[in-house]
């Protein structure tokens, strides 16, 4: 028997190696979880999640936590912050 749920909304900070690997098991996971987006200031590793996984890039932290429910930390996090 499946329960229905809400989705959680979820945001990454940080999308590098450690990152994705986050970003393919959430997808894998998408009966529970709604990528909403990531915040990362590396814009070639930026580019990269857009086009594999269709997300959304958030200019800042502040803006990615208006949208989502949780968030999944897979950076330093005074990296994201400043």
């Amino acid at each position: 028997m499946v329960k229905s749920m809400n989705k959680i909304k979820i945001g990454v900070l940080g999308v590098g190696y450690l990152g994705n690997i986050h970003l393919r098991c959430l997808r894998e996971l998408s009966e529970a979880f709604e990528i909403v987006g990531f915040v990362d200031p590396d814009a070639q590793a930026s580019q990269q999640v857009i086009e594999q996984f269709g997300v959304r890039k958030f200019k800042d932290l502040q803006s990615l936590l208006q949208q989502v429910d949780a968030v999944d930390i897979v950076t330093l996090l005074p990296l994201i912050l400043s």
